[in-house]
């Protein structure tokens, strides 16, 4: 992974789609303590305001942003 985001500097689906599958990680006790860019993507990812909107709209669910602190 280089860049910012899964693809490199831009924002992508996947990078969505990842943020999804690797925050769940927090309900299955799952550390991620070895995966420092994977810990930063979510951290990037998590930051962003539609994803808070997203979130938000979704309602309680195995992701939330507010979650992440602790990983990082």
């Amino acid at each position: 992974m280089t860049g910012s985001f899964l693809t490199g500097d831009i924002f992508t689906a996947a990078d969505t789609y990842l943020f999804v599958i690797a925050s769940w990680t927090r309900c299955f006790k799952i550390p991620l303590d070895d995966c420092p860019r994977l810990l930063g993507l979510l951290e990037r990812v998590g930051r962003r305001p539609s994803v808070h909107a997203a979130l938000a709209a979704e309602g309680p669910g195995f992701v939330t942003v507010s979650d992440l602190t602790p990983l990082l």
